[in-house]
Order: C-alpha cells, then sequence, then structure tokens
C-alpha cells in the first residue's frame, strides 16, 4: 500500500514493526551461516573477512533492537506483550554476541586446528539460526502462524540436544594430547562460547514460546 495512500489511516501502527522483525531475522540467519561458514574455511585472509562479518551482524542486530524499542514506546496498541518482543530481541542479541565470540577467539587460534566438533556445533547453530528467523518473520501473523512457529520452537529443541550432545563429546578430544598453557587457554574459551551460544537458543525458544502461548 502506497504511503500517501488515504486508506493508510486504517492500517495499525503496530504493522511497522514487521519490517523490522523480517531485516532482525534475516540479520539472525546471517550470523549462524557465516559462523558455519568461519568452521569450513582455512585461510586466514577470509576468516578474518567473515570474523569482520560476524562482528557486523552483532552490531547491526543491536541497532534494529534500539530501533525496535524505540517504536514499541510510540505504539499504544500492539498484538503482543512489550515485555515479551523485549525478551526475544534480548535473547537473540545474545545469541549473535556468542557467536562473535566464538569467531573473535578463532582469532587467537595460533595453529589453525578446527575440530569436528566446532564445525558439528556451528552446523547445528546455524540450523537454529534459520528456525528463530523464520518463526520471527511468522510473528507478521502470529495468532495464524501459530502451528508454524511452535513446529520451529520444537526443532529449536532439537538442535539444542544435538549440539549439547556434541558439546559434551567434545570435550575430551578438545583438550587431550595438548600442553601449550596458550592453546588450551584458546580452546576453553571456545567451547565455553559453544556453550553459551547453544543455552541462547533455549532462551530464545523459551521467547518465542511465550508468544505463542499468548496469542493462541
Amino acid at each position: 500500500m502506497s504511503r500517501n495512500n488515504p486508506l493508510n489511516v486504517f492500517v495499525p501502527k503496530y504493522h511497522s514493526l514487521f519490517p523490522r522483525f523480517d531485516r532482525y531475522a534475516e540479520n539472525l540467519v546471517s550470523g549462524g551461516n557465516n559462523l558455519k561458514l568461519l568452521m569450513q574455511i582455512r585461510d586466514r585472509e577470509k576468516q578474518s573477512q567473515v570474523i569482520s562479518r560476524i562482528n557486523e551482524t552483532e552490531k547491526t542486530g543491536e541497532k534494529i533492537s534500539h530501533e525496535t524499542y524505540t517504536l514499541l514506546k510510540s505504539l499504544i496498541i500492539i498484538p503482543f506483550d512489550r515485555e515479551d518482543i523485549n525478551g526475544l530481541l534480548n535473547k537473540t542479541g545474545h545469541f549473535l554476541s556468542e557467536i562473535n565470540q566464538i569467531a573473535r577467539t578463532m582469532q587467537f587460534n595460533g595453529k589453525d586446528q578446527i575440530f569436528v566438533s566446532f564445525v558439528g556445533m556451528s552446523d547445528l547453530i546455524a540450523q537454529a539460526a534459520e528456525e528463530a528467523g523464520r518463526s520471527i518473520k511468522n510473528l507478521r501473523d502470529a495468532a495464524g502462524n501459530r502451528h508454524k512457529i511452535s513446529a520451529s520452537c520444537r526443532k529449536l529443541n532439537q538442535l539444542t540436544k544435538g549440539a549439547e550432545e556434541i558439546y559434551f563429546e567434545s570435550i575430551i578430544d578438545v583438550f587431550s594430547g595438548e600442553n601449550d598453557v596458550k592453546e588450551l587457554t584458546m580452546r576453553k574459551n571456545i567451547l565455553e562460547s559453544f556453550r553459551k551460544c547453544i543455552s541462547t537458543i533455549k532462551e530464545m525458544n523459551e521467547a518465542l514460546r511465550t508468544i505463542i502461548i499468548k496469542v493462541s
């Protein structure tokens, strides 16, 4: 509908939230996909480029979140609880922050060694970003899409469990056969960031479930 169309007066002002949700979802997916890509390349220059893109996704997420918070304050009627939307943006922001932390720590990977477990966890994290992003876009019609969003929540739960299994299985493998303290510290930091990132998937899932329960 044209911006100058007189019928715009009948369009609920909260509809201006949805383009921001779409942008946020696309940025979330970009963060997950770039983390997956980072674990698949060995060239230092290409790694640096991907790390820069991941850093930008966190900044972009913060920018869109700020825009959305500001808009929420100006709206009188919205189809969701403000606290629930704030909570969802907060949890997805933590998700992007942990992805960025993994990427930044990888910069100090002096031996260029990327473990199979890192690749496996990053793949599941990228899938989680896809599911969460799809659900955020579906909030445009949350009541009508509640079954789709619920299905994504179940998928997020499965991805979380899968990533946790890889995480716990990786601990012995990642630390075995290494005596260099600096290298061990770097690996510990990467694993800790993966653990936190997996935890944020749970939090995103819970935030989405809360929204769906209230609109059902």
